[in-house]
């Protein structure tokens, strides 16, 4: 018996099923909008948001354990609850998984764990003006900072 492909993408999406029926979350499309408006709000020198250059950034994590999906969306909770952000954002990936998924703050925290299965770097903002944003490194590290420059809204 042939076993199709399915793509680590797949994957993801499969595994967001149950949100994605209810309409929790939904798929936006491909992320490369939201990293363009990403590089128009922050400093992206290379390949990822230099948030050490931001100030006022914050940074927790630093281990890649079984739970460090759970850890950052603690992590990114607490600020939300601090700072009193709310609304939708959206979630991408910047390599395994190119789309946006989009869904209320506390549906896409919810699902962290699935949307953020796969090693890479995890991106959460708000979309299509990302006043802040946070991420989850390859390595586990997290940041948060609040967009540095004025936000430029990309078309």
């Amino acid at each position: 018996m042939v076993v199709p492909f399915q793509s680590i993408e797949d994957e993801v999406l499969a595994s967001l099923q149950d949100y994605l029926e209810s309409g929790r979350l939904a798929v936006m499309g491909k992320a490369d909008p939201v990293f363009e408006a990403l590089g128009a709000a922050f400093p992206v020198p290379i390949n990822r948001i230099a948030f050490w250059d931001i100030p006022g950034h914050m940074k927790g994590g630093g281990d890649r354990g079984p739970d460090v999906q759970q850890a950052f969306a603690a992590f990114v909770r607490g600020i939300v609850q601090r700072d009193g952000l709310g609304g939708e954002i959206v979630a991408i990936g910047d390599n395994f998984v190119n789309v946006a998924i989009r869904g209320n703050i506390e549906d896409v925290l919810e699902a962290m764990p699935m949307i953020a299965a796969f090693p890479q770097h995890t991106y959460l903002c708000p979309f299509p003006n990302p006043s802040w944003c946070a991420s989850l490194t390859f390595e586990g590290d997290f940041y948060f900072a609040y967009a540095p420059t004025e936000i430029r809204t990309v078309p």
